[in-house]
């Protein structure tokens, strides 16, 4: 009779957890809802986001594999911020990878400014900016709101 009621609660429990627990998105999925919501704040016509969503989606698997590497050198920073050893060489490294990427990232984003500019007008352009920015903060926005929640609870 113990063992019945404890697996209930066990069950109750993982059901309770698994249903707080929200889904993420694929990444497919959040890039097409990152297109879909920077096309709307754009306010694009069809033709422009036929023109639009090819360079786009091409940027975004640059900026991908470019954040990558970012993502390595984060890895390595957080080691040394929990208090791993890490050798000065590598951490050398680290710093001068990550002023690389700097200069990557703002010569991929001059790349697709050029391209941009082909298709879109100027104030598209900013739009486009406008929205890039605005969609990271509400990506951000929902993290800190998430988290948040899940220590409330």
């Amino acid at each position: 009779m113990k063992r019945n009621i404890l697996l209930l609660l066990i069950s109750f429990f993982a059901l309770s957890v698994f249903a707080q627990q929200r889904q993420r998105p694929s990444f497919e999925d959040f890039q097409k809802m990152k297109l879909d919501f920077i096309v709307k704040e754009m306010g694009l016509s069809s033709n422009e986001i036929d023109k639009f969503s090819p360079i786009y989606k091409e940027m975004s698997k640059e900026r991908v594999a470019l954040y990558a590497k970012y993502r390595e050198n984060n890895r390595i920073k957080r080691a040394v911020h929990n208090g791993e050893q890490v050798a000065d060489t590598t951490m050398q490294r680290v710093s001068r990878d990550d002023a690389q990427l700097q200069v990557e990232d703002a010569q991929l984003e001059l790349k697709y400014q050029q391209k941009f500019e082909e298709i879109l007008s100027p104030q598209q352009v900013i739009k486009w900016r406008e929205a890039e920015q605005k969609f990271r903060d509400d990506i951000m926005s929902r993290r800190r709101n998430g988290r948040r929640g899940q220590r409330n609870q």
